[in-house]
C-alpha cells in the first residue's frame, strides 16, 4: 500500500521497499525438519546503516554489517518469538532480525535491528 506523497521540501518517511519472510519448519521424506522461508508481507521502511566490520576467520576475510529498519506499526511483529521467526530481504540481500521494538509506546512505528547474512 503506497504512503501519501511528501509535501514540498520533505523527504519520504519510508522510502525503501522491504520484504519480510516468515520461517516455517518443513519435514522432508526422511523425517528431517528443515527451515523454509516464505513471504510474510512487503512494506515500506526507512533504512539506517549502523556500521560494519571486517575480520579474519580461518585465514579468510569476513565482514559483518548491521542496520536499523523503521516501519509502520505491525502488532504481529511484537508477538513472542517474532525475532526468531522473521528475516528481511532488502536490495537483494538477506538480513537476520535481532531485535524488534517500539520507542514511543504509541503504536506508530517499529524499529528492527538486523545484520546482513553472508
Amino acid at each position: 500500500m503506497p504512503y501519501p506523497p511528501p509535501r514540498v521540501g520533505e523527504s519520504k518517511p519510508y522510502p525503501h521497499r522491504v520484504t519480510f519472510e516468515a520461517k516455517t519448519d518443513v519435514q522432508d521424506e526422511y523425517g528431517s525438519v528443515h527451515p523454509s522461508w516464505d513471504l510474510a508481507f512487503k512494506t515500506w521502511a526507512d533504512f539506517e546503516p549502523l556500521g560494519g566490520r571486517e575480520f579474519s576467520v580461518n585465514a579468510r576475510q569476513a565482514a559483518d554489517a548491521t542496520a536499523r529498519f523503521r516501519i509502520r506499526f505491525r502488532p504481529a511483529l511484537l508477538e513472542d518469538h517474532a525475532v526468531e521467526n522473521y528475516r528481511l530481504q532488502y536490495i537483494h540481500k538477506t538480513w537476520n532480525v535481532h531485535a524488534i521494538y517500539q520507542r514511543d509506546g504509541l503504536n506508530n512505528e517499529l524499529y528492527i535491528e538486523a545484520s546482513e547474512v553472508d
